[in-house]
């Protein structure tokens, strides 16, 4: 409801991506934001309303801008998701229903095994899509009936990835895939900021390590949207 209550489409669009940073605070990997939610601290709602402002430490928000209101709506999207909870539920999926309502078919990727607080492809498909299908949502309920909605597993069993070493299942599936979405301070900063990429690819997470931030010249919960665009062939 809160998505849709904002009118246009770069609204919209700025809406998800402010919900991806805090719902991505969920993070008991970081000690930083652990000892954050161990203090009662970290709710979704207030992270959302006292995110840093713009300019973010890495801030691509207006090439992504362009791209989704004068490009064409991607056909396939890969979103390889980070943390249970409502990193998941309150920041990616609303991201991945989002693009179901552009006519994107969306993929969520997620660890194979469980590492730290990381959702896993089992816990998607057992837990969280039939409690989306109950919600009997307009967008995302058809989506996951007729599949344009589904989990893989991504063959990680950490919460960094190496993109060198991913399950035959995914593999198979991003072979016509035009967008690719790396989240979480693990796989979209640490792992594979500088990643390049034959097709769109967004990469975007809250800082939850001092070095992180340091090694990127910005601060504690500063929030990092990294979009690259396909190269021109």
């Amino acid at each position: 409801a809160d998505v849709d209550a904002k009118g246009d489409d770069a609204e919209r669009l700025m809406n998800v991506v402010r919900g991806c940073f805090a719902g991505n605070i969920f993070d008991l990997g970081a000690a930083e934001s652990a000892a954050l939610f161990g203090n009662g601290g970290g709710d979704f709602a207030s992270t959302k309303d006292t995110l840093k402002k713009r300019p973010w430490c890495v801030d691509d928000f207006d090439a992504l801008k362009t791209r989704w209101l004068y490009g064409k709506p991607h056909a396939k999207a890969i979103m390889f998701v980070d943390n249970s909870g409502a990193d998941v539920i309150l920041g990616m999926i609303p991201f991945a229903r989002e693009l179901l309502r552009r006519g994107t078919q969306v993929v969520l990727a997620a660890n194979s095994v469980p590492s730290i607080n990381d959702i896993t492809a089992k816990e998607l498909v057992e837990h969280i899509l039939p409690a989306l299908v109950d919600l009997g949502d307009p967008i995302l309920s058809p989506a996951i009936a007729d599949g344009r909605l589904r989990v893989v597993a991504s063959g990680s069993d950490m919460p960094v990835i190496d993109l060198r070493y991913l399950s035959e299942e995914i593999i198979n599936e991003a072979e016509d895939a035009d967008f690719v979405i790396l989240e979480g301070m693990g796989r979209g900063i640490e792992t594979n900021l500088f990643a390049k990429f034959s097709i769109d690819a967004m990469k975007i997470a809250m800082i939850k390590h001092k070095e992180v931030a340091t090694l990127l010249d910005g601060e504690l919960y500063d929030c990092v949207v990294k979009f690259d665009p396909a190269p021109r062939r």
